[in-house]
Order: structure tokens, then sequence, then C-alpha cells
């Protein structure tokens, strides 16, 4: 397993402003290149696993009501092969955290200490970051 963030923008006053996060979740049971079976039972188990603490890592790291909001993405019908892997097939799950409070109030961006939780619980659980 292994996780990486990707920032999420939008133009906002014709200014170009992060908004929120991707943190993608990438998982795999296999090493051959040529696994390209999303429907596979385990890519299935693979998918519940990352599935899974992605909801935990929501229910820990996202603020509780305000602007943040968070939202879980499992790919359900996709595969990835990832180059740096060596074009290893994996399963992803994407958990989406985005500011509203950024729209309104272009000075704000989404704090640094979602990333930094995140990047801690991810780090205690033993899942590096890509």
């Amino acid at each position: 397993m292994l996780w990486q963030l990707w920032p999420e923008y939008a133009v906002i006053n014709g200014e170009r402003r992060q908004v929120g996060f991707e943190l993608e979740l990438m998982g795999s049971h296999t090493v051959d290149p040529n696994h390209l079976d999303p429907g596979c039972p385990q890519c299935h188990r693979v998918r519940s696993i990352l599935l899974a603490i992605a909801e935990q890592l929501a229910h820990e790291v996202v603020p509780n009501g305000g602007s943040v909001t968070c939202d879980i993405d499992p790919h359900s019908a996709s595969i990835v092969c990832v180059a740096g892997l060596g074009n290893r097939p994996c399963v992803t799950v994407s958990i989406i955290v985005t500011d509203s409070h950024v729209l309104d109030h272009p000075t704000n961006t989404l704090g640094d200490a979602v990333v930094s939780n995140a990047r801690n619980y991810l780090a205690e659980l033993g899942i590096p970051q890509r």
C-alpha cells in the first residue's frame, strides 16, 4: 500500500487557488503487470481494505462540521498501472477534502493541519507516501 497527495484547485475571482486536496490510497496484491481485472476477488479485498482505511482516516483527521468536507471515491471499476512501481497494477481509493470557506474568503486556504494529521495517521498505519 502507498498513498499520494494531489492538490485540488479552482479559479476564484480570476485567480487559481487551492481549495483542497485528493489523497489517493493505492494497493495491490500482485506484481504481475498483466493482471488488469478490477473484478478479481483479491483486488476487491484490497479495495475494501483501502476503503476502510479511507473511512477511518476521514473520521480521524477531517473536522466535523464547518466548511471542510470529505468525499470518498472507491474507483470501484478501475485498475491503475503505476509507472513508478514497474507498471504494477493497483486498485485505488481517493479521499477528496475541500474547504468551501476558501470560495467565500480567498485569503484562507485549507489548513495544513488536516494534511499533517493525515500524514501522521497513515505513518502510524505503516503506509508510506509515494
